[in-house]
């Protein structure tokens, strides 16, 4: 699970280890794994610094993922930020270069390290993308926001396209305003 020490990436390791999986845990914020980790106490969960952009680190650790368990069945990418609230045509090309890349190249660099040893393995999967409600029903003041999880929609639905003969289900859970960090 991207993002999986806090928020809704938290909510959903914490459940898919209540269910008996063995997570991992990834995430920018080590103060928060470790806090996440201090939670459970058996070594299901795995708890992982690092950053959903960098393409290397997400292959490692599919392999490390692959190497621990024998298999990798689920994929949960819940990475995603927010830009300062600006009108589109006033927002600095860094936040929304920083927001595209956390938000739709994150999904697209994890999606394709999992599917790629998925298929390779004949492993039968699940992805779950996190979008947001944003993608369909936008607000004003949150167009980089809303154009990177509407391509995480989009890639979404590309995926799942590409790989059902596969036996691997790619969907998006697209959640509205959530209290989280």
């Amino acid at each position: 699970v991207t993002r999986g020490a806090s928020g809704i990436g938290e909510a959903i390791v914490l459940r898919l280890l209540r269910d008996g999986a063995t997570g991992y845990a990834l995430d920018r914020d080590q103060v928060a794994l470790d806090r996440l980790q201090s939670q459970w106490s058996d070594k299901s969960l795995i708890c992982v610094s690092g950053d959903v952009t960098d393409a290397g680190a997400a292959s490692e650790l599919v392999d490390r993922c692959v190497f621990e368990n024998g298999a990798i069945e689920f994929l949960v990418n819940g990475a995603g930020i927010m830009h300062p609230p600006v009108p589109l045509h006033e927002l600095d090309i860094e936040d929304f270069d920083r927001v595209c890349s956390v938000n739709l190249k994150g999904v697209f660099v994890y999606y394709q390290a999992v599917v790629k040893r998925m298929i390779s393995a004949g492993t039968k999967g699940v992805i779950v993308n996190v979008a947001s409600t944003g993608a369909f029903r936008p607000e004003q003041r949150e167009g980089g926001y809303v154009s990177s999880k509407h391509g995480v929609a989009g890639l979404t639905t590309s995926a799942a396209l590409e790989v059902a003969a596969s036996g691997i289900r790619v969907n998006a859970l697209c959640p509205g305003v959530t209290d989280t960090p």
